[in-house]
């Protein structure tokens, strides 16, 4: 998909997956339409089962993706939120910049 130009406003491409940003319902229908209909302009086939639509948000990359913009996935940085400040003065050590 990264292969693909740049023509679509709305929608990200980062590897095999495509995020299409819309403001409301119908556009997002219809920039699906067009999406789709890109897609297979360029002989690239979709997977139904793959994909996910009209969701408010998603979790991608370690991110959650909203309206609002992206933050950490806290399921993500748990483990260093929840690290002993002890275990960070140790690692600070090892790594000695």
């Amino acid at each position: 998909m990264d292969s693909m130009p740049p023509k679509l406003n709305f929608a990200i491409a980062y590897m095999d997956d495509i995020i299409v940003v819309s403001k409301s319902a119908d556009d997002h229908a219809q920039h699906l339409m067009l999406l789709f209909q890109t897609i297979a302009d360029y002989g690239f086939k979709v997977r139904m089962e793959k994909c996910s639509v009209f969701q408010k948000s998603i979790k991608y990359l370690g991110q959650i993706i909203d309206k609002d913009g992206r933050r950490p996935d806290p399921a993500k940085i748990e483990a260093v939120v929840n690290m002993h400040l002890r275990l960070i003065f140790l690692f600070a050590l090892i790594w000695e910049w």
